[in-house]
């Protein structure tokens, strides 16, 4: 009795239209719910994918310091393929042309994962192959910023922000150009050449003269007008930095 009251009540339900609506709401929300799971998941993987590629591996270790050598070891992964980077800012010049830039030098076995995507004047093509001693791979905005065509040679400067003396400063103005003579400490001049390059106050420049107790570098209107070095009064102490490949070359030759 209770069972055929209920079949009527039923049967009356879905005639009235009531029900069935229910029923096909309940199955378009269950179908988007797993639209949704279904996209997400295959959403996950591209973007797990993607980052790899762009990382170059699984997994990315970055320090300042060298201790995260000693940091890796702990990991135990002696298994597991590596490559190492260094991310450094340089200044890029171009005949009259300079951009301050971000560099990264990596090693042989560089990328672990995905390949490379270079353009040149025969097109568009993807390699696995690093940039040969003295090559440099541009991105396509910093060379129209220099105003690069393919082939042309670029210079730079090795930028780590670290202050290696301080030295005594004197801007002086005569016949149009502007020159900053610097006096600086015994222990750095052997590593300042004539032609090679230095940074002022985290400005990247190109040393015009030496002398016995310091050098001096010329400052055309652009460097005055993007850094500080307008400002530099008689005898005011600026921050020096030595070029780090000019070091290196001593340091080797020393040893």
């Amino acid at each position: 009795m209770l069972a055929s009251l209920s079949l009527k009540l039923f049967t009356r339900e879905i005639r009235s239209g009531y029900l069935t609506s229910m029923l096909l709401s309940l199955v378009l929300a269950v179908t988007i719910v797993s639209g949704i799971s279904l996209f997400t998941d295959r959403l996950e993987k591209v973007l797990n994918s993607e980052t790899k590629e762009f990382l170059g591996g699984d997994l990315k270790f970055e320090s300042n310091e060298d201790s995260i050598k000693e940091v890796l070891k702990t990991l135990n992964l002696k298994d597991s393929k590596s490559s190492e980077m260094a991310i450094f800012a340089s200044v890029i010049f171009s005949e009259e042309e300079m951009q301050l830039s971000s560099i990264k030098a990596v090693d042989n076995s560089y990328p672990l994962i995905g390949e490379l995507e270079l353009q040149d004047s025969s097109g568009i093509y993807k390699t696995k192959e690093n940039p040969t001693p003295g090559t440099l791979w541009i991105d396509e905005r910093l060379k129209n910023l220099l105003s690069l065509k393919y082939g042309d040679e670029v210079g730079g400067h090795i930028l780590s922000g670290h202050v290696s003396c301080c030295a005594e400063a004197i801007l002086k103005e005569q016949e149009g150009e502007t020159e900053l003579v610097m006096k600086c400490p015994a222990e750095w001049r052997k590593y300042i050449l004539l032609k090679g390059y230095v940074a002022v106050n985290g400005a990247s420049l190109t040393v015009a003269k030496v002398s016995q107790d310091g050098f001096s570098v010329f400052l055309i209107p652009e460097t005055l007008a993007s850094t500080n070095l307008s400002l530099i009064g008689d005898k005011d102490q600026v921050n020096i930095e030595i070029d780090q490949a000019t070091m290196a070359a001593f340091t080797a030759a020393e040893t």
